[in-house]
């Protein structure tokens, strides 16, 4: 899972009481037959229109909402026992196909009343959700305003190209250039969707489903469109390296996000410096690459460590970033990056 800290501290939005008349509390629900025929009926129906699909809810506003989302995303359901769905979507965007389970309950009359709160679900299971295309992905987001809609759409392209121009990927890298971007209403539906605490993580990309997605915090949107983009720039490349569905090292996969952020926006790269000088003034020299990159500061020791190999390897980059990400790094790949980093580090006191 690849995601950025807050450089400063979130500022709480208040949560929203108002779910999408799916997801309900303290309503009695049918005990859950097999959802074998339902997920043959849901299938049918998303062939056959909004009207067939949205049918087999008991809101048809629900079900219309999904019906825009999963028809775009070219959905696919099966059973997997008892109360669970499982649906597949492949969304403008997506590298490979997404598969994740929910589990429905279901009306005295076979239609689906409720989705169970068990664990993270999709967005559009979750909340109302918009789906917005871009020319380089897909934005799905909840509780959003068209104009809001849009300046997410063109965040993503803008991310999309900076990433691809960057020249951190190898020639046999498979990344299309497309993203696909959610942006939850509140921090209750970023936990939701990500299973992740809101207080601290500005967006996350994980592979949890089988293909990279990014999903931003609204909490973090109080710090700025020029962070936004950097934010989503740096999640932009944990996309496009694929770093989410592997076992990296670390210092590599957030170092690499975060050079290309900080080479995108000044703003980024002045903090990064000021946090990296701020932490030699209070320690003394590393000896070791970074070991964990989970605050603000670790993540710009990382790009330290990474900017300082593309700056000495220059075309072998890519391919050394590769390989940190893909597998981990040589004996022989760290000790060259230890020698390039602490040389960096002490250029910086």
């Amino acid at each position: 899972m690849g995601w950025r800290a807050a450089h400063h501290p979130l500022t709480r939005w208040p949560i929203s009481a108002l779910l999408i008349g799916l997801v309900l509390s303290g309503c009695a629900a049918a005990p859950t037959p097999s959802t074998t025929d339902l997920a043959k009926r849901l299938q049918s129906g998303l062939a056959s229109g909004e009207a067939a699909f949205s049918a087999e809810f008991s809101s048809t506003l629900t079900g219309a909402s999904w019906y825009d989302v999963l028809h775009s995303g070219a959905a696919s359901f099966r059973s997997a026992g008892g109360g669970a769905l499982v649906v597949s979507t492949h969304f403008p965007g997506d590298r490979r196909t997404s598969t994740q389970t929910i589990t429905v309950t279901l009306a005295d009359d076979g239609t689906i009343s409720g989705v169970v709160d068990d664990g993270p679900r999709p967005l559009w299971a979750v909340d109302a959700t918009d789906l917005t295309r871009a020319t380089h992905g897909t934005v799905l987001s909840s509780g959003l305003d068209p104009g809001a809609r849009r300046a997410w759409a063109a965040r993503l392209d803008r991310a999309a190209v900076a990433v691809a121009s960057a020249g951190i990927l190898t020639s046999t890298n498979t990344w299309d250039g497309g993203l696909v971007v959610e942006v939850p209403a509140d921090a209750a539906d970023f936990t939701a969707v990500t299973g992740s605490s809101a207080d601290d993580t500005a967006a996350i990309t994980s592979c949890t489903s089988g293909t990279p997605r990014i999903v931003v915090n609204p909490v973090s949107f109080a710090q700025g469109a020029e962070w936004l983009q950097a934010t989503l720039t740096h999640e932009a490349v944990h996309v496009a390296t694929d770093s989410p569905c592997h076992q990296g090292t670390g210092w590599v996969v957030e170092g690499a996000a975060e050079s290309v952020a900080a080479m995108t926006d000044a703003a980024t790269a002045k903090s990064d410096t000021a946090l990296v000088r701020a932490y030699l003034r209070r320690h003394p020299l590393p000896t070791a690459l970074p070991s964990e990159v989970t605050t603000p500061t670790d993540y710009a020791l990382a790009q330290v460590a990474v900017d300082a190999v593309r700056w000495k390897l220059d075309d072998r980059a890519a391919s050394f970033i590769a390989d940190g990400i893909d597998h981990g790094l040589s004996a022989d790949q760290t000790a060259t990056a230890t020698r390039l980093y602490l040389a960096a580090l002490r250029r910086l006191r």
